[in-house]
């Protein structure tokens, strides 16, 4: 497993983020715009590629920071989604778990099968303890990722998405310890 490319399956991979993806990246935005604007703030204001690659150069700010660690799920050759681990917090050895698809790659596992590879990086190769992962209360299938891959559900924070028209929802905060992790082969048994 190299960090710039995972293969999860023949057709199912990981790559690294970089400025190479930003004009998939902003075509898979565009081309899914109302369903993704409804759960990612940034859609609204992503109207070029140069946006995407903006966003790209921020996750890396300050250059070689170890802050995030952003992959394009890739299926079939195609941009299908992204999959990270954000704002790493080293000192208490904890980061936060994210991912969205393109609607057309909904259902069909990948979403849980790329979380599952990061989560054990994390815990078993960057040697952090805590991954969160929060989403909206009405986001269902952010849920249900959480849940199968063994969350615990914490709470419900107020107030603390903005969605895509400006108004704020209420999230669910999930955390899952590494104590706690199974590992990958736990989730073979899980709806991939």
């Amino acid at each position: 497993m190299s960090d710039n490319a995972i293969t999860l399956a023949p057709d199912l991979r990981l790559c690294r983020l970089c400025l190479d993806h930003a004009a998939a990246f902003f075509a898979a935005i565009d081309g899914d715009r109302a369903r993704l604007g409804r759960w990612l703030p940034f859609v609204e204001t992503t109207r070029g590629v140069e946006d995407c690659a903006a966003y790209i150069r921020a996750l890396n700010q300050p250059p070689g920071s170890d802050l995030n660690l952003v992959f394009v799920i890739e299926c079939e050759g195609a941009f299908a989604g992204l999959v990270g681990l954000f704002a790493t917090d080293w000192d208490n050895a904890k980061t936060e778990l994210g991912y969205w698809l393109v609607g057309c790659f909904e259902k069909r596992g990948l979403v849980t099968r790329a979380a599952t590879c990061l989560i054990d990086r994390a815990f078993n190769r960057l040697g952090l303890n805590r991954v969160t992962v929060r989403c909206a209360v009405d986001n269902a299938l952010s849920r249900a990722v959480a849940e199968r891959l063994g969350f615990t559900h914490e709470g419900i924070e107020r107030d603390a998405a903005r969605e895509g028209d400006g108004h704020f929802v209420d999230a669910h905060v999930f955390s899952l310890l590494a104590r706690e992790w199974k590992g990958p082969s736990a989730m073979s048994n899980q709806r991939l």
